[in-house]
């Protein structure tokens, strides 16, 4: 595992400019937040390859945000490659990977409901008392969305597919909804991010 591990960091540092202690802490942080094979770290490498040379964001910095919130991400059942288009559009406006990592943490930890997360990241959860589903009738007559997986009331879809669903309608709503759409999934500290996955959609 070491070796294949370490052959592909080596890969990652040669092609994408970045230190090869950074590129084995980075893809091995990926490998184990979402609870991947070792075997699977040439896919990894690939995709943070890939996605640094055709977007607004580094291999090195898609691995930062990922450090912060790939964990978190999976628990939300949003896969590896579907968090790299969050990661790409979030960073196309915000140019700050330590905090895309820290929001998307944040919008996952929000939509699980978990307080004792929140508060960790220094979030106000008072909001949260009755859980994040309370939100989902709120996001349907906003935008004609839900976001909740078809036929249930208690199990939300992937973050990725929530925002994609948003997004089709987000240049139709007004300034004011889509702040309310944005403080909704990402609580009042994490706007920007949120408008700009959802501004920057294409990249995703």
């Amino acid at each position: 595992d070491a070796t294949i591990l370490t052959e592909y960091a080596n890969v990652l540092a040669n092609l994408a400019a970045v230190d090869t202690d950074a590129a084995t802490t980075g893809m091995t942080s990926i490998i184990k937040g979402f609870n991947m094979d070792v075997e699977e770290a040439e896919h990894v490498a690939d995709v943070l390859v890939e996605v640094g040379q055709k977007y607004a964001v580094s291999a090195g910095e898609m691995m930062e945000a990922y450090e912060k919130s790939g964990a978190a991400l999976n628990a939300a059942n949003t896969s590896f490659e579907k968090s790299a288009g969050l990661i790409a559009a979030a960073n196309a406006a915000v140019q700050n990977s330590s905090t895309v990592g820290t929001a998307l943490k944040t919008i996952s930890a929000r939509i699980r409901g978990s307080k004792s997360e929140l508060e960790e990241l220094g979030e106000d959860t008072s909001d949260l008392a009755q859980g994040f589903s309370k939100y989902a009738s709120e996001i349907k007559a906003l935008t004609g969305f839900d976001i909740m997986v078809d036929g249930t009331t208690d199990t939300f879809k992937d973050i990725y597919d929530i925002f994609e669903g948003i997004a089709v309608v987000w240049d139709e709503l007004s300034d004011t909804q889509q702040a309310r759409i944005a403080e909704i999934l990402g609580g009042v500290r994490q706007l920007q991010v949120v408008s700009s996955i959802l501004t920057n959609w294409s990249d995703a």
